[in-house]
């Protein structure tokens, strides 16, 4: 947390906030965020599904419940889970046409 940040660098988390704002213009808990939602994100491209429950997985990167990681997650992506594995296998599927096509040998 913030405050465990202070303590071990032995400033006041105000400070900590204003140049982490200052910098970075997010907060503190809004970077938390955002990072939870990228790790989710390489999660969910690793099939972490397959195995796995969507609320297992807001567990896994540091949310406290489902409807947390389902608000983040859509407003940082701009998608929901869901939307966000079909957009992605989908992009998958187009890249291995594309790939297919491309190293398929020349005819003679």
């Amino acid at each position: 947390t913030i405050d465990d940040i202070a303590a071990h660098i032995k400033i006041p988390s105000s400070h900590i906030n204003f140049i982490f704002k200052y910098h970075c213009n997010e907060t503190f808990s809004d970077f938390k965020k955002i990072v939870r939602v990228h790790h989710a994100i390489k999660l969910l491209e690793a099939n972490y599904l397959k195995t796995n429950t969507i609320e297992s997985l807001s567990n896994e990167v540091g949310f406290i419940t489902y409807n947390t990681f389902h608000v983040a997650f859509k407003n940082i992506t701009g998608l929901t889970t869901q939307e966000y594995i079909k957009v992605f296998s989908y992009m998958l599927r187009i890249i291995y046409k594309l790939n297919r096509n491309y190293w398929r040998p020349l005819e003679t």
